[in-house]
């Protein structure tokens, strides 16, 4: 297993922990699971600006958490 291998692996699990130890990409994480539809009620409901609602949504696709 090379260096970047074994980097790759040891990074994965702490960017998932980095990305849902945020509070808005974390409720939306736990809101994804029953579909998470772009609305102005979505976005009122987390209690978080439009701009923090996709910011934390590129985040968790990049994550690959949500498609």
């Amino acid at each position: 297993m090379t260096t970047a291998t074994k980097q790759q692996i040891v990074c994965t699990p702490c960017n998932l922990f980095s990305i849902l130890s945020r509070s808005d990409s974390f409720k939306m994480f736990v809101m994804a699971k029953d579909g998470l539809k772009i609305s102005p009620s979505v976005i009122e409901k987390l209690n978080i600006s439009p701009k923090a609602y996709y910011r934390a949504l590129k985040h968790l696709r990049d994550a690959g958490l949500v498609e």
